[in-house]
């Protein structure tokens, strides 16, 4: 099936009756039953969530939005288990407040691009309202099904094709990328959905330790009986990601807080053996002392450091001895096209 049809009430636009048509929230309710229509969900986990690529209807745009399998109550106490599917609609995507109203209907038309040997889906949004002529079109396809919710009707429903609905002019090419999305779409390489996802791969792939000092301090704070946990360590990418590098774990090592400032601006670096070079001219600094050092790595192949990346880093990290984003290194945009047909923005 092609496309997702949905006719809009009141709660899912979470509007309040009575209330003036005030919006509390915004996200669109999906029915269970048609969840295949979307990227899967991992399911051994409690935060069912991922993003999805989105275009709206009005602006060339391509951003993640949030499809969240909203599980209210625990999993286990809920007898409606996961049957809230919730598509959050965001800033970047839909600015204004009004861009659907109850009763409206949102067409979902998924798009598919092979990436890497795998298939992308990207989802164009059309907004239908009674003042378009497919709006009739659809009221005369679905009217029969229609749910009544507090007087009003809804709509859940998958179609093969929707012919008065034009989807000829989408191009994934000539669609306008926000920045998160542009970072997935121009680093095939990128595996994790988020930053998040790329950080707690890194966190357990090295046993929540420092590579360098193999341990780590961390602090649990009990606040009346909800305790949160702090550690000083954190993922650092060997080719940064604001130089478009991949949310892949084999672009991250564990460090603790100040080595991995150090990293960053390029005090050391780690060679293909991975062992520790400090900068020749902090050699008689404190930092000096892990020169030749060997760093620990994972034993799983697959979220030890990637040589390239590595590489990335000696050639146009190490040495800075600055902060990332003064300047682009000379030499970068041209070695990132060449190796890995990157084109980073000027």
């Amino acid at each position: 099936m092609n496309f997702y049809v949905r006719k809009l009430g009141h709660q899912e636009l979470s509007y309040t009756e009575g209330k003036g048509g005030k919006q509390r929230g915004r996200y669109i309710l999906f029915s269970k039953k048609f969840r295949d229509f979307f990227p899967p969900f991992d399911l051994d986990v409690d935060d069912r969530s991922r993003l999805i690529g989105v275009i709206d209807d009005t602006s060339r745009k391509v951003t993640y939005c949030y499809f969240n399998w909203h599980k209210g109550k625990k999993f286990n106490q809920s007898k409606h288990l996961g049957s809230d599917l919730r598509f959050y609609l965001n800033k970047d995507s839909f600015p204004s407040h009004d861009h659907f109203r109850p009763g409206d209907y949102a067409v979902f038309f998924r798009y598919q691009i092979k990436s890497n040997e795998e298939i992308d889906n990207y989802y164009k949004i059309f907004r239908f309202s009674p003042l378009n002529s497919e709006y009739n079109e659809l009221e005369k396809l679905t009217s029969k099904e229609h749910r009544v919710i507090k007087n009003r009707r809804t709509y859940h429903g998958t179609f093969e094709e929707l012919n008065f609905i034009n989807t000829s002019d989408i191009e994934l090419e000539n669609f306008v990328f926000s920045k998160k999305a542009k970072i997935k779409y121009k680093n095939p390489e990128t595996i994790c959905n988020t930053q998040n996802e790329f950080k707690e791969y890194v966190r357990i792939a090295y046993n929540f330790k420092c590579c360098v000092l193999g341990d780590k301090i961390d602090l649990t704070v009990d606040n009346e009986n909800n305790e949160k946990s702090y550690m000083n360590v954190q993922a650092a990418h060997l080719w940064p990601d604001s130089w478009l590098g991949p949310l892949r774990p084999s672009n991250g090592i564990l460090l603790s807080l100040d080595l991995h400032w150090a990293f960053d601006i390029g005090q050391f670096t780690i060679d293909n053996d991975y062992k520790i070079l400090v900068h020749e001219t902090l050699i008689d600094k404190p930092i000096g002392k892990y020169h030749g050092k060997k760093i620990f790595i994972p034993e799983d192949e697959i979220y030890q450091p990637d040589k390239r990346y590595l590489e990335v880093h000696r050639k146009f990290v190490f040495g800075r001895l600055k902060p990332l984003g003064v300047d682009k290194p000379i030499g970068l945009s041209q070695y990132l096209r060449d190796n890995f047909k990157i084109t980073l923005d000027k």
